[in-house]
C-alpha cells in the first residue's frame, strides 16, 4: 500500500496506478484482502471465523486511517499485543492471517455495523466532494471577477 501511494504521487501515471490499485482493492475486499495483502499472501479473518467481506474491509480501511493518524501508534502497538492486532483490527474484530487452502475457502461476510459505516462514508464522501467543488467554483468566479475589474 505504501508503494502504491508513493507511485500515486507521480502526476498522471501515478494517478492511473492509484486508480487501478483502488479498483483492484474493491474486488479483493470481497475475500478479505487488499492489494498489499494479496502481494504478501495474507487475508483478514473476522472473529466469527469467516473472511472479512467487502463492507468489513472497507470499514477496516477507514478505521486504519485513525490508527495511522496517531503517529502510527495503532500499527506499532500490534507488536506488543498478545493477539498481534492493530487498533482497527480490535475495533472490527479482525485478525490478519497467512493465506492458504484452509483460509481461502472461507465465506466472506460483513457485519451490519460495517455495512452502515460503508454507506455513511459514501454519503460523507459525496458531501465532501460537493463542498470542494463549490469552493473551487466560488474561488474561480471571484478570481474571474477580480480579473475583469482589473481591466477597468
Amino acid at each position: 500500500n505504501v508503494v502504491v501511494r508513493i507511485i500515486g504521487s507521480i502526476p498522471i501515471i501515478g494517478w492511473i496506478v492509484s486508480l487501478g490499485a483502488f479498483i483492484w482493492s474493491l474486488f479483493l475486499f470481497r475475500r478479505g484482502q487488499d492489494v498489499g495483502a494479496r502481494i504478501v499472501g495474507l487475508r483478514v479473518v473476522r472473529d466469527t471465523g469467516e473472511l472479512a467481506g467487502f463492507y468489513h474491509m472497507w470499514t477496516r480501511g477507514l478505521a486504519s486511517i485513525i490508527s495511522f493518524m496517531v503517529i502510527g501508534a495503532g500499527y506499532w502497538t500490534a507488536y506488543s499485543d498478545n493477539d498481534k492486532q492493530t487498533w482497527h483490527d480490535k475495533w472490527l474484530g479482525t485478525y490478519v492471517v497467512k493465506a492458504g487452502p484452509e483460509v481461502d475457502t472461507l465465506p466472506g461476510t460483513s457485519s451490519d455495523a460495517a455495512k452502515m459505516w460503508f454507506w455513511i462514508s459514501l454519503v460523507f464522501g459525496a458531501l465532501l466532494i460537493m463542498l470542494m467543488a463549490l469552493g473551487v467554483f466560488l474561488f474561480t468566479t471571484d478570481f474571474i471577477t477580480d480579473l475583469s475589474n482589473m481591466d477597468k
